[in-house]
């Protein structure tokens, strides 16, 4: 079975929020930085001042508008924001990574490498 450039199309999902199904479309690759940089300020919150707060916000509801648009405008709250970031990053991996993580393989740098910079 050849591939097609449709095969290629990211695709949509769906995301759940307190019991409520919505459609989800595939994040481009702006929306997983844009994430990736919003979830990792939320593991570093003692370090992080207002502005960055308000910034990482403002950051999260540009990609909610662009992939949810049933929740453009509404304020979320903190464990809701967590859930979807989290959903929405559980469909970016691939497949294989998935199931290689699954199995005890991990994708974290070689720590016997040596860190330049």
């Amino acid at each position: 079975m050849a591939l097609t450039i449709q095969d290629l199309q990211p695709k949509g999902f769906k995301v759940e929020i307190k019991g409520l199904i919505l459609d989800c479309k595939a994040p481009r690759l702006s929306h997983t930085l844009v994430l990736s940089k919003v979830g990792e300020m939320f593991n570093n919150l003692d370090k992080l001042e207002r502005e960055d707060i308000v910034k990482a916000e403002k950051d999260f509801d540009w990609v909610v508008a662009e992939l949810i648009p049933e929740l453009k405008g509404i304020e979320l709250g903190i464990q809701d924001v967590l859930e979807i970031v989290t959903q929405i990053m559980e469909h970016v991996a691939p497949e294989e990574n998935k199931e290689l993580e699954e199995k005890g393989v991990k994708f974290d740098s070689d720590p016997k490498v040596e860190k330049i910079g």
